[in-house]
């Protein structure tokens, strides 16, 4: 398939302002729990679209042998087999919020590369930066153009419960964690609603393809 074009407008930013001085665009995306982000980035990587994903640019970050030899360091009840257990590494990160910062800036640290490293791969004019922190983590400012997957908080608990098979007592402490999906809305520069079916999703998506390309 032929690289994509950005429509020139949403070129907003100078490559030293933005995330990392990435020389490309950035499209960042984000939403709730349970809103549909996740669907909406694999369906635009299915399109063509080049996805950078600050998730799994955390998580392999979290393999590598000098992340788990510092985490031993530590707290050492979080490696085993030679890999983090995470429920115990959450658990710690909520008792111990100083012990949550040291291991979180190791991990921040080492995110440009990790963000370069993917951004060679691409050949696109711009990218896609799936990042569900982008409001918490203030990256917003460091994008050209956002873009936030919505849906009602309504609809994020009945989601939640039926993806997760948990009460909703958990639900409400879950998004009560997070900055409110209405908060997110409002800061951004293009809303897709995720309330409806995957068939109304897919002609968003194709709104959302149609409005920032060439």
């Amino acid at each position: 398939m032929p690289s994509l074009k950005l429509n020139r407008k949403f070129t907003t930013l100078s490559k030293e302002k933005r995330l990392y001085k990435c020389s490309k665009p950035i499209i960042g995306l984000t939403g709730g729990i349970a809103t549909g982000k996740s669907t909406v980035s694999l369906k635009l990587k299915h399109q063509n679209f080049e996805i950078i994903d600050a998730d799994k640019l955390v998580k392999n970050i979290y393999q590598k042998e000098e992340t788990i030899e510092f985490i031993k360091k530590k707290a050492s009840s979080c490696i085993e087999n030679q890999s983090v257990n995470f429920a115990k590494l959450r658990q710690i990160f909520f008792n111990d919020k100083e012990l949550k910062n040291q291991i979180e800036n190791f991990i921040y640290n080492r995110l440009e590369g990790a963000f370069n490293n993917e951004l060679q791969k691409t050949s696109n004019s711009f990218i896609i930066y799936d990042a569900a922190l982008l409001f918490e983590k203030y990256i917003h400012h460091k994008v050209d153009f956002t873009v936030c997957v919505y849906c009602s908080r309504q609809k994020q608990i009945e989601r939640l419960l039926q993806r997760d098979k948990i009460d909703l007592s958990l639900a409400n402490k879950i998004l009560k964690q997070q900055m409110d999906i209405e908060e997110k809305i409002k800061l951004c520069d293009y809303k897709i609603d995720n309330s409806g079916t995957i068939n109304t999703l897919d002609v968003k998506i194709q709104q959302l393809i149609d409005f920032l390309t060439l």
